[in-house]
């Protein structure tokens, strides 16, 4: 009976074409419980048209509908309670505004259809017999929180003039701080159907287009008349689990674009187009206007600030001579700082005259200025030494951010500074500092550091800074850096370095410094050393190797060991022997031998030193052997970095050596410190590298994006890839063929759709600095998604032509799905409510006949409920119920 009572408001409607009055509008929707949300429904009239909508229909897309009644305006009689609101020159603006609880979790379509559109659109053939439809899609469940749509300030009528660039902006502000993207898509009409004719050419306007803000640019207009568009924005928001961003809901604004035949030019707003401001802090800058016929101007904003608290200002001028100039004021306090920018639409109108002085149709420009809000820094950040565990203990103020959820610890090594880039939360990834901890109480001001019960070095500077982590996942700005060390309770190696380089007489120098900040009154000495070695310079697998009973004795060589094949790790530990009883005051930090790498490419040789050390490298000098002689010249000096020697001949055997130049970063130590290499060879050669990445792709339909994603080799296999090359092909048994390159180990993924590459298959290799390639990847091919369409005509006349019903695949469908469907259910029933036919095959296939007796069904209208689950990720589903009309034509 439900169905049968929409198909029968469906048909009151359709028989009503009197009512000659939508011109644009949009559904939004605020989340008020968990299965509840309050909706209101914005619709612009034509005010003189004989229709007046004091209450329209939602249907909530779970197969039920509610009649909301109109909630603005001058009040009216008992059947008109309200008289909706005069905007602009025949314009009138409607809210509607209800309330629904859904029954569980889902997708759900929710629309507004309502005859008809005002007379006269030309992109809309016959318009006036054209139903409106908006529509929103909410999704509920999505494991991220509560989520309500944007609001969209910038009222969707509009004017434009012929010949010149139309510009408007939605100004969409989410009070979640969700990212937000923008599409031009068609207007829909009758039971929601697209209406094809949207962006037609014949009127230039298939050269609209929107940019990232929501401006919409049409260049230009080439006649007078009423014009409408439609723009989807849609809501994204990054899981915090699998760093994915999420699609959580959508919003249909219908547009309409009044173009006259202007005469005159257009205002001109001059003023910086982007801002940063620290919440606490106040941002002004001045907005200027001008126009150059000299005419009145009016100057008005909107956008995120006006509807935040606090809120901005700007005064609003209003045919002020031209040129006008506004001072805009906000000062944001730090609950209001987000990821994502607040946008302001500034928008100046002139108001020009004819030459003997009669007003005609004026201008009007608009610009965008984006407004990043950052939060401020935590203050008064603190570090000191635990001296009871050798730990380091931080302590700062409380943010006093609302909104903040927690805190992120970063620490780095040897040197507090920082580079903060303007207008950026969070550390650099360049910075040096790495995340330690991430701590989810805002309330905490501390936080011991144990290196997560690993030693930390003596001698060496550590130095952390502290952000506020937020609602949305973004950070503050760092706090000032706070540094510290250890005391120097332990002994501290210096020096391990390599004297002679053989197999089997080889001879490492290791040299520490002793430990003077012992606390006596706990180990009043005599004190010992233990000096141990682990076999490989990244073991620690040690073994003594010498003990030595004065705290003087600082200096061991270890001999008769192979320093060419490998390097060695070194510690010296500390002990109290008083009385001959050796109790462990502690283990030193470990350090090892410097071992020269060389990695052979086509008449070339990659040089690279491997190491385990607690000092900071400054620099490296590498010599090259003169051929044969023992005898090295210098070859190059760098920051640390390796270096490829060139042009070398294929075959040949060339050997090197390298002078290592470090220091600690506290005082008390030698500086520098130099620790030499082994004599390292290698022989250029055309190199294969053998372990390729493994490939994989990532699918959203529902912003038709397709990535690539893969392994890095690095973390499994010694390659020292640097980068990726990308290979494509038109088909999976066709030529493949290079198409891009991209650099950095970690940079593993490629956007297919983002770089507008056709529909086809790729595999990966990985290249390393020499220019040595890994074998292929496994294959994966990008074929588009499903595009997905009802229709609502159908013709089973045996005339071999729309014989069977089922689904369109053009371009802008409905719904985009993948092949991944997990169900698939559709069904028509007839005007009574009664099931005609029922599937679960996508092709649908209805032969327009009863599935219950085989009788062929009458012409008429007929109703369907379609629903689609499938899978968007290995454990989240996408649920889409699609309702609409067949009309049966034999």
């Amino acid at each position: 009976m439900k169905r049968l009572f929409l198909f029968l408001i469906f048909i009151f409607f359709s028989l009503n074409s009197f009512a000659t009055h939508n011109r644009a509008g949009e559904i939004t929707y605020k989340q008020i419980g968990p299965l509840t949300y309050e909706v209101t429904i914005t619709t612009y009239t034509k005010a003189d048209a004989p229709a007046d909508r004091c209450q329209l229909t939602i249907y909530w897309g779970d197969n039920t509908n509610m009649t909301l009644k109109r909630t603005n305006g001058l009040a009216g009689g008992e059947d008109c309670p309200h008289m909706g609101v005069m905007v602009d020159n025949n314009i009138k603006k409607n809210i509607y505004i209800g309330t629904h609880t859904y029954p569980a979790n889902g997708t759900y379509v929710l629309y507004m259809l309502d005859p008809n559109r005002n007379e006269g659109v030309l992109n809309i053939t016959n318009s006036v017999n054209e139903p409106f439809y908006i529509q929103s899609i909410i999704k509920i469940g999505t494991g991220l929180g509560n989520n309500s749509s944007p609001v969209l300030l910038n009222p969707p009528t509009d004017f434009g003039c012929v010949n010149t660039p139309y510009i408007h902006n939605v100004s969409a502000y989410d009070v979640d701080g969700d990212s937000l993207s923008y599409k031009m898509v068609n207007c829909r009409g009758d039971e929601g159907g697209e209406i094809e004719t949207t962006y037609s050419p014949e009127f230039n306007l298939d050269k609209v287009i929107v940019d990232k803000n929501g401006t919409i640019y049409w260049d230009s207009p080439i006649f007078a008349g009423i014009y409408n568009v439609a723009i989807e924005i849609s809501e994204h928001r990054k899981d915090p689990i699998s760093g994915n961003w999420l699609t959580i809901g959508r919003i249909l604004r219908d547009i309409q674009i009044d173009v006259t035949a202007c005469t005159n030019k257009p205002p001109v707003i001059t003023t910086q187009q982007s801002f940063c401001v620290i919440g606490g802090n106040q941002l002004e800058f001045l907005v200027t206007a001008s126009d150059e016929d000299g005419d009145k101007i009016t100057l008005a904003t909107v956008g995120g600030p006006f509807e935040t608290d606090p809120a901005a200002t700007f005064p609003t001028l209003i045919k002020k001579t031209s040129p006008v100039t506004g001072n805009f004021t906000w000062t944001p306090d730090c609950n209001l700082a987000r990821r994502t920018p607040y946008l302001v639409t500034l928008n100046a109108k002139d108001f020009p005259h004819d030459q003997h002085g009669n007003p005609i149709p004026g201008l009007s420009t608009q610009e965008i200025v984006e407004i990043k809000v950052l939060a401020p820094g935590v203050e008064n950040l603190q570090a000191e030494e635990d001296p009871n565990f050798a730990n380091f203990v931080l302590l700062w103020d409380i943010s006093p951010c609302n909104t903040a959820i927690g805190y992120n610890i970063y620490r780095k090594e040897h040197s507090g500074e920082i580079n903060i880039p303007e207008c950026q939360g969070g550390v650099p990834d360049n910075s040096g500092y790495n995340l330690i901890a991430t701590l989810n109480d805002i309330n905490l001001s501390t936080f011991t550091d144990n290196n997560n019960d690993e030693a930390f070095k003596t001698g060496v500077l550590y130095c952390y800074v502290v952000t506020t982590v937020l609602f949305d996942g973004s950070e503050s700005i760092p706090s000032d850096y706070a540094c510290t060390t250890l005391k120097k309770r332990l002994p501290v190696l210096t020096n391990v370095d390599i004297e002679t380089t053989s197999h089997s007489v080889g001879e490492i120098n290791i040299i520490w410094s002793k430990p003077t900040e012992i606390d006596a009154t706990q180990f009043p000495g005599p004190y010992a050393y233990k000096l141990l070695r682990a076999d490989n310079i990244h073991s620690n697998n040690f073994s003594e190797i010498q003990q030595f009973n004065s705290i003087n004795d600082t200096v061991y060589f270890d001999n008769n060991i192979d320093t060419y094949a490998n390097g060695y790790n070194y510690k010296v530990n500390f002990y109290n022997n008083s009385g001959g009883n050796m109790t462990l005051i502690g283990n030193g930090y470990p350090a090892s031998s410097p071992y020269l790498k060389v990695k052979s490419g086509n008449k070339k040789l990659l040089l690279s030193i491997d190491q385990e050390v607690p000092w900071r490298i400054d620099s490296i000098i590498y010599y090259k052997e003169i051929y044969q002689s023992n005898v090295f010249e210098r070859i190059a000096k760098t920051n640390g970095e390796p270096f490829i020697v060139e042009n070398l001949e294929n075959g040949t055997e060339y050997c090197f050596k390298a002078d290592i130049y470090s220091t600690y970063s506290v005082n008390g130590y030698i500086k520098p410190l130099l620790n030499r290499s082994q004599i390292g060879c290698g022989t250029p050669n055309i190199n294969n590298l053998q372990c390729p990445p493994v490939l994989s792709d990532q699918r959203d339909c529902s912003i038709e994006s397709y990535k690539l994603l893969w392994t890095n080799p690095n973390l499994t296999c010694d390659e020292d890839i640097v980068g990726y090359n990308i290979y494509y092909s038109t088909t999976e048994q066709g030529i493949f063929e290079f198409l891009t390159n991209t650099e950095g180990e970690y940079n593993t993924h490629f956007d297919v759709t983002g770089n507008n590459i056709a529909p086809g298959c790729f595999y990966i290799t990985g290249v390393d600095v020499l220019g040595n390639e890994t074998s292929k990847s496994n294959t994966k091919c990008y074929v588009p998604c499903l595009e997905f369409i009802l229709p609502n005509i159908f013709t089973p006349n045996d005339d071999g032509i729309n014989d069977l019903y089922h689904p369109k695949r053009e371009k802008n469908g409905l719904i985009k799905i993948d092949l991944d469907i997990l169900s698939f259910d559709f069904e028509i029933y007839n005007r009574w409510g009664k099931i005609m036919y029922k599937t679960d095959n996508i092709e649908i296939n209805w032969d327009g006949k009863n599935q219950s007796n085989g009788s062929a069904c009458a012409e008429g209208v007929y109703y369907y409920v379609c629903t689609i689950i499938k899978n968007d990720s290995d454990d989240k589903k996408s649920s889409y119920t699609l309702n609409g009309y067949i009309h049966l034509n034999r």
